[in-house]
């Protein structure tokens, strides 16, 4: 899926919770939620991401956690957003052509 174009990827949607992801990070970087929910999606093992409310920066990068369990504790200082399942198919295709040029 890495090696895929962004445009190929159905885009998952995702319930918020307060709270945090009871499980150690997968992967961590400071981005804007859009961001995080893109990279989650395009990520077959992240379940969801947790967003630390304390390194909010410019009211819109966060500190983000993502996590392949989805098991949230409660808390005030943390969100997470969790990766509802997608009944459409990962890909989606569009109408053209498929060829090669030779010069």
């Amino acid at each position: 899926c890495e090696l895929l174009p962004f445009c190929c990827v159905a885009m998952h949607t995702f319930s918020t919770e307060p709270g945090f992801i009871m499980s150690d990070a997968m992967h961590t970087e400071f981005m804007m939620v859009e961001d995080a929910a893109t990279w989650c999606s395009r990520t077959p093992a992240c379940r969801g991401f947790t967003l630390s409310l304390k390194h909010l920066q410019d009211n819109r990068v966060h500190y983000v956690l993502f996590h392949n369990t989805s098991a949230v504790t409660l808390s005030g200082e943390w969100i997470s957003h969790l990766k509802e399942a997608t009944t459409a198919f990962a890909y989606s295709f569009q109408p053209g052509y498929l060829g090669a040029y030779t010069t």
